[in-house]
């Protein structure tokens, strides 16, 4: 007599592999890829970015979470920051600047300064107290810099100059 073999289905197949084996899954790092990016953090607020970042995230608003990118990490914060608006009269000059740059402000308030070349990489930060101040750059590279200025109550403005 002759006996047929059984067909063995794939839902079978697989559920013997799970019960049998002790599966797990494989664990990632996050990596960011990027041609560019920066971190700033003042006090109690920081904030990242990225240029190139091909995987975006979420926006919501409730317990307020706004992710953008694959680069955060696991933590979790309810902090947003709050946009102020921009209430200062600056003046930058000459523009473009070859030796010296000069700021002028009203006011005495303090000024956080950091200046970023045109592949957003930080070449200049410093505080800034008083009215007016004056930067060296006859050392600095020629192009495109970008000054971002945020006063004590974050407030912030972005300036764009040409070195020569």
């Amino acid at each position: 007599m002759r006996t047929t073999p059984k067909r063995i289905t794939f839902p079978v197949v697989i559920a013997a592999f799970l019960v049998a084996g002790n599966l797990q899954a494989q664990q990632l790092e996050r990596t960011l890829l990027s041609a560019a990016g920066l971190e700033f953090a003042q006090g109690t607020v920081s904030l990242e970015w990225s240029i190139g970042e091909g995987i975006v995230g979420d926006l919501s608003a409730g317990d307020y979470r706004l992710t953008q990118g694959f680069h955060q990490g696991g933590e979790m914060t309810s902090q947003v920051l709050v946009r102020r608006e921009w209430s200062h009269a600056v003046s930058i000059f000459p523009n473009p600047a070859g030796r010296d740059l000069y700021l002028q402000k009203d006011g005495a308030g303090e000024f956080y300064l950091t200046i970023f070349d045109a592949l957003g990489q930080p070449v200049h930060s410093t505080t800034w107290i008083g009215n007016s101040k004056v930067l060296d750059i006859q050392n600095w590279k020629a192009g495109i810099y970008l000054i971002l200025m945020i006063d004590e109550h974050g407030a912030a403005a972005g300036f764009k100059w040409l070195k020569q």
